[in-house]
């Protein structure tokens, strides 16, 4: 959708991607859009096979069905996209975008992710947030970060979304919650902060 007065009305401009030409039936989550210094618009969603219908996104003990994370870029202020990339997590692990792509002052790109059990792990469940960085504007990633992780302490974090500073060093508040008493599920926490160097690896505890 875009408007072009301030959000008073907005014009239909059609699908970033057509879901039939992926070939298999996907359904499509949590597609964070950001814009880079260069205007190009990069959303970042990530796709679930839904080949079995019948099967729900998460199961009883809160796992989440694998998935891939997406990159889908525009050069031309989002009347055209490319066709979706994915971005490769480490084997095994199931993870969903937190937000979209913050470009960082040396030009590389960060992407933060929270990080889910398996569908099929018993549990317990122990949320924690990681950072993919790429040089390469999304075609290659690798230093995955843990940008937070609180379960030494009995803390969950989830949906940080990092902003860059004027400093360069990178900042983010934390859905935070305490895990120790799993029968009752996470019970919430005020809100967490968590801070980064200007390379985005070194986090302080949140």
């Amino acid at each position: 959708l875009r408007s072009v007065d301030a959000g008073a009305t907005w014009a239909d401009e059609g699908a970033l991607h057509e879901p039939d030409s992926a070939g298999r039936p996907y359904s499509y989550h949590g597609t964070f859009v950001s814009r880079l210094r260069d205007g190009t618009l990069v959303a970042c969603p990530f796709r679930v096979d839904r080949s079995d219908a019948g099967r729900p996104l998460f199961s009883a003990t809160g796992g989440l069905v694998d998935n891939e994370p997406l990159l889908v870029l525009s050069y031309d202020g989002g009347r055209t996209w490319d066709a979706p990339r994915t971005a490769g997590l480490p084997a095994g692990m199931v993870a969903t975008p937190a937000q979209g792509i913050v470009e960082l002052e040396d030009g590389r790109w960060v992407w933060a992710f929270d990080q889910w059990p398996a569908y099929d792990d018993p549990g317990p469940y122990r949320p924690r947030m990681l950072c993919l960085f790429s040089a390469d504007r999304g075609r290659t990633w690798g230093d995955l970060v843990v940008m937070a992780d609180g379960s030494p302490n009995g803390k969950g974090y989830w949906h940080g979304r990092p902003i860059c500073r004027r400093d360069g060093r990178l900042f983010a508040l934390l859905w935070s919650a305490d895990m120790t008493r799993p029968e009752h599920g996470p019970l919430d926490l005020p809100i967490h902060s968590v801070r980064a160097d200007a390379a985005g690896r070194g986090w302080d505890t949140p």
